[in-house]
Formats: C-alpha cells, sequence, structure tokens
C-alpha cells in the first residue's frame, strides 16, 4: 500500500504526531518564520497541529509522488513538490535554507538514508536544520550490519539509550550511525587521510561521536501501527549547528567538499532524478514568492 493512502488517523499515531511537533518545536528558534519540509499523506493530518505550534501553512512545503494525491493537495492550496523527497532536498539544500525536514516513512532503516541525511548535514542551507524520522521496523535486512555493530560492541554514546529502547530499535540506530559518520568525516577533513583503524583512533572517533550524539540532541519514540507494525522515530537538530564536536576548521573543509562534485559522486546515477526534483522544487518556491506578495 502506497504511504499517501495508509491509515493514519488512529490514536497512537495521533498521540505520536503531537509528540513528534512538540519535539520539533523545541528545537527551532523561530516557528513562524521556519521553512518545513514534510510527507503530508493524503488527508496531510501534520498541517494543523504544525500551525497550532505556530508554524506558517505557506512555510510548509509538502512533498508527494502520488499524482491523484498530489492534486488534492493542490486544490487544498497546500504547497506540493510533486518529486521524491530525498531527491527534492538534495536540490533544495543547495538553494534555500531548510529549518525542519519531517520524514514519516514507511520503510526501514537503508543506508542510502543514513548517508543522504550524512550528506545533508554538511550544507551550508541544512546546517541548523531540525531532522525528524519515522522508520518501519522490520523488513531492512540491509540495517542487520550496523545494529549488530551497536548489540555487539555498543559505543558508550548509545548505551543508555539502547538500554532503555533495545537494540532493535531502527532510530536509535540511526542516530548512532549517523554520528559515527560525522565523526569519522570530521577526522577525515581534518587529516585529509581515511582515519586508519588502530585502537588509538577508533577511540578518538568514539569519544567524538559521543559529543556529536550529544549535540544532537535526540528525542525517541515508538509506537504501533494499525496493521500492528512497530514504527521508532527519532526528532534530532543537526549536531554541527552546535559545533562542540567538530572544530571550525574541519566544518568549513568538509562544506567546501560539499559543494565541489567530488562530494555528489554517489548521487551520480540519480543526477537525473535530482535535476527534475530541483525543477520542481523551483516552481513550487516561486508560487510560494507569488503568495506571500499577494499578503504584502
Amino acid at each position: 500500500m502506497s504511504g499517501a493512502v495508509m491509515n493514519y488517523d488512529f490514536g497512537p499515531k495521533r498521540h505520536w504526531r503531537r509528540w513528534v511537533w512538540n519535539r520539533i518545536a523545541e528545537r527551532v528558534d523561530n516557528p513562524s518564520s521556519s521553512t518545513v519540509c514534510y510527507l503530508p499523506g493524503q488527508y496531510d493530518f501534520d498541517r494543523e497541529i504544525a500551525q497550532k505550534k505556530g508554524f506558517s501553512a505557506n512555510n510548509l512545503i509538502a512533498f508527494e509522488r502520488d499524482g491523484e494525491t498530489t492534486t488534492a493537495l493542490r486544490q487544498r492550496r497546500v504547497l506540493t513538490v510533486s518529486a521524491d523527497v530525498i531527491d527534492a532536498i538534495h536540490s533544495l539544500s543547495e538553494r534555500k535554507r531548510v529549518d525542519v525536514v519531517y520524514l514519516d516513512f514507511c520503510s526501514g532503516l537503508h543506508t542510502d538514508l543514513l548517508l543522504d541525511v550524512g550528506r545533508w548535514c554538511w550544507s551550508p542551507h541544512l546546517v541548523r536544520t531540525v531532522f525528524a524520522l519515522n522508520l518501519l521496523r522490520g523488513r531492512d535486512a540491509e540495517s542487520n550490519e550496523l545494529r549488530q555493530l551497536f548489540r555487539d560492541d555498543c559505543p558508550s554514546f548509545a548505551a543508555t539509550w539502547s538500554g532503555i529502547l533495545g537494540h532493535k530499535h531502527r532510530a536509535l540506530s540511526f542516530a548512532s550511525g549517523l554520528a559515527l559518520n560525522i565523526a569519522v568525516t570530521t577526522m577525515w577533513s581534518e587529516s585529509g587521510t581515511p582515519p586508519d583503524d588502530s585502537d588509538a583512533t577508533v577511540d578518538v572517533i568514539l569519544k567524538m561521536a559521543g559529543n556529536i550524539f550529544r549535540d544532537m540532541a535526540p528525542s525517541f519514540n515508538s509506537y504501533r501501527s494499525a496493521a500492528c507494525q512497530t514504527f521508532d522515530s527519532l526528532v534530532f537538530r543537526n549536531p554541527l549547528a552546535a559545533c562542540d564536536a567538530c572544530t571550525q576548521a574541519a566544518i568549513d573543509a568538509q562544506m567546501a567538499h560539499y559543494k565541489s562534485q567530488k562530494s555528489k559522486t554517489h548521487l551520480n546515477a540519480r543526477r537525473p532524478k535530482v535535476a527534475d526534483a530541483g525543477r520542481a522544487v523551483a516552481a513550487v518556491l516561486a508560487h510560494r514568492t507569488r503568495r506571500l506578495n499577494a499578503l504584502g
């Protein structure tokens, strides 16, 4: 079943939705001026809650691949980009500051998602972004290796949370993996060479990852869906905004690398889709500007 037409209107989901927007609102500086990218679904239940938390309707940008759902949303005056959200944010991150990225998925923890969000963290336009993720537990065998890493040799920075949430929690594994990703990238940027696997280097990376995990200020949750599936969720801020765990020199170097063509090699196969998504994003942003100008 498409995520656009799944049943999202039941008790645990409504409670979870309020939890997500409370955690997002706690982490943004000014909801009324914050630009939000999100997945609306057919009925766009998040919009009403977001507006009650102070977010402006004209700053809520929806991303939808289903054509009929896109048409219905636009008829309700929802600013809707007809494109895959991952491709669209890759494009959007190169042109406009985004304050919130809210991804309520129907899929599990996949390596590509970890790499995509890890890359976004280094974008100058996303450095202060708050991220919210919702991931299906199960049907994601490729996450087994990552979760095994934390189950067998759980770094101290995730130990407390794993004791509370358990090692099956997809969002905890995602947060831990992202912290390690940023730590390794930082060390690589500082030294100019890939870090080795010596005990001393690993200790430094794990300590750095612990600081990054703390700077993410993560909040975790889980719920059971109407189809009796477990979803694990996470709200966190881009840890680079705190600039405690990573030196400014590393951040500057990696952001310069982000803007170079080398940083986009893993996206080469998707570049045409990213380009198409970019045109869809540009059209919606232009429509948003006309709407704001009309309001005076």
